[in-house]
């Protein structure tokens, strides 16, 4: 994800095809389509939640403490390595 300094997360996985991970809302925060949990390691360096993306996250009754809306996650070098988990296996579909 070197070559993706400066987009989201979900741009990312839409671009690359990820399941579980949708545009709906086209990184607005205004739908929780792109809803991933991101490795515990890694929560606090991925940048602080907004006000916003902790009000879509109270619509996720699946939501845990690691849980994120991929489109406000921006790729930067100090995340290389970051683990995310989708929510794919549920069977949501967009």
């Amino acid at each position: 994800m070197r070559d993706q300094v400066g987009r989201s997360v979900m741009d990312f996985a839409v671009d690359h095809g990820v399941n579980g991970i949708y545009s709906q809302c086209g990184g607005a925060c205004i739908c929780t389509m792109c809803h991933c949990f991101v490795d515990r390691y890694w929560f606090d360096q991925a940048g602080p939640v907004s006000l916003d993306e902790r009000e879509m996250l109270e619509y996720i009754p699946t939501r845990q403490p690691t849980s994120r809306l991929a489109c406000q996650v921006i790729v930067s070098r100090q995340l290389d390595g970051m683990k995310i988990y989708v929510e794919a296996e549920s069977g949501i579909t967009p």
